[in-house]
């Protein structure tokens, strides 16, 4: 399941309140989404979950899923 404070992050910085989980399956093509709004994203989700992402983790996510999945993990969080 994805935080909703994601997509509330995502919703407010690239100014887009339409997003949903399904609008983000591919960033750049939601609407207000460029490079500078994905470091911008970076540095709230940082901030808001604690968490330090590096640029090579960055690079490596494909969606939302990975995202939260990162965060997990770098929270403390296990999976089974």
């Amino acid at each position: 399941m994805i935080d909703p404070r994601i997509l509330d992050i995502i919703r407010k910085v690239t100014k887009n309140p339409d997003i949903s989980r399904d609008s983000v399956a591919d960033p750049f093509m939601v609407l207000g989404w460029d490079s500078l709004k994905s470091v911008e994203i970076l540095i709230e989700i940082q901030e808001v979950f604690g968490v330090e992402i590096e640029p090579g983790e960055l690079l490596l996510l494909k969606n939302l899923g990975d995202l939260q999945k990162l965060i997990d993990e770098k929270r403390g969080y296990e999976f089974f």
